[in-house]
């Protein structure tokens, strides 16, 4: 079935997905005065229920997901490039696992960051940690494209553990 979804234009605040649930729950928070990264957020954690995408867990995986996301949806990477890119995850927030450890401020790049972007992060007071070359992010993603049909699909190099696979 084919459908035809008229343009729409806000003068207050505006919320796209692929879910009209999770689109309703982040304008729901711009409505009680929330910003667009609220907005932002509780519409992607909306649409985990509405639509398959996830993550299995952890206390990074979840970051890296959003990374890859931005990457691609906003920077117009292509799903390789996206998942390619060196990786990142903060640990400022208590573990969800025993102890519930906790580093204030601390971000855990890898360590093939361009220099000068390390230095800037140290200047703005990041406590930063550098781990491995392709050590993070441990991602892999399928998808097909809604208006012609082609199946895309992209894999992390990272331990040799991912493969996209078609056909």
């Amino acid at each position: 079935m084919l459908t035809t979804r008229p343009e729409l234009r806000g003068t207050f605040g505006m919320v796209s997905s692929t879910h009209w649930l999770a689109s309703q729950t982040g304008m729901a928070i711009l409505e009680r005065g929330g910003n667009a990264i609220d907005a932002a957020v509780a519409a992607g954690l909306s649409v985990n229920s509405s639509s398959r995408t996830s993550a299995p867990g952890g206390d990074q995986q979840d970051q890296w997901s959003f990374i890859f996301y931005i990457a691609h949806a906003v920077f117009g990477l292509n799903l390789q490039e996206a998942i390619d890119a060196p990786m990142f995850h903060s640990s400022h927030f208590p573990s969800s696992f025993y102890a519930d450890e906790s580093h204030p401020g601390r971000l855990v790049p890898e360590n093939r960051l361009e220099p000068e972007t390390v230095r800037q992060l140290r200047d703005r007071g990041h406590d930063l940690v550098l781990d491995g070359s392709w050590s993070l992010g441990w991602l892999c993603v399928a998808g097909k494209d809604p208006k012609t049909g082609q199946l895309t699909a992209a894999a992390n190099a990272r331990g040799m553990q991912g493969y996209a696979v078609g056909r």
